[in-house]
């Protein structure tokens, strides 16, 4: 929640917000290539689809409107 009511403030949060966010999902892209690699590495097949399905950006657990 954005308390103040200045434009600049609130702006450079959210630009914040979504520098972290967009951090957040880089990283779960590497932990997704990594385990998959190593998936890989021990022998298990990997199916596209099921590599497809796959997200680095999460939002089930999200609640936007709270």
């Amino acid at each position: 929640m954005i308390a103040e009511n200045d434009p600049e403030e609130q702006e450079k949060r959210i630009k914040y917000n979504d520098l972290v966010a967009n951090a957040v999902i880089f990283q779960n892209v590497i932990d997704i290539t990594l385990i998959l690699r190593d998936l890989i590495k021990e022998g298990h097949t990997l199916f596209r689809n099921d590599v497809e399905a796959l997200s680095p950006y999460l939002t089930k657990h999200v609640k936007l409107y709270t």
